[in-house]
């Protein structure tokens, strides 16, 4: 199973990588993968369906993100992608259409973003 950087998150979830490294510092987001510090988190496709659905309830619809971090599991915990909010009102979440779009999110993401290396540069001519 692939693996992806806060940086792959950011592009596909339209958002600075700031924003999701907050989200992840304060909320448990199902598929994201902690070591200790200084050391990257990396993050499965779950992940970033969480991610980018965190977002877009955000942004799209204004809830709080403690609310959407929530929400957002709940609803792709769920096999139908339903999540009761209040009687008669239902959050509906289509898990084929959010994958698709979030795989070709990230399949543009990865073409367009390089990790930057850490630690110092490779081989080159000292004086």
């Amino acid at each position: 199973m692939p693996l992806y950087h806060v940086d792959i998150a950011s592009v596909a979830a339209s958002v600075d990588k700031k924003w999701i490294d907050n989200l992840l510092s304060h909320h448990t987001v199902p598929g994201v993968e902690h070591a200790r510090q200084g050391i990257p988190r990396r993050l499965t496709i779950a992940a970033l369906m969480h991610i980018v659905l965190i977002r877009r309830l955000t942004r799209d619809v204004g809830v709080p993100v403690r609310i959407a971090v929530s929400l957002a599991s709940k609803a792709l915990a769920n096999q139908a992608g339903s999540v009761r909010l209040a009687p008669g009102l239902h959050l509906a979440v289509d898990h084929s259409q959010l994958a698709a779009e979030v795989e070709s999110l990230v399949a543009e993401a990865v073409e367009s973003v390089v990790r930057a290396r850490r630690g110092r540069p490779l081989g080159g001519a000292r004086n």
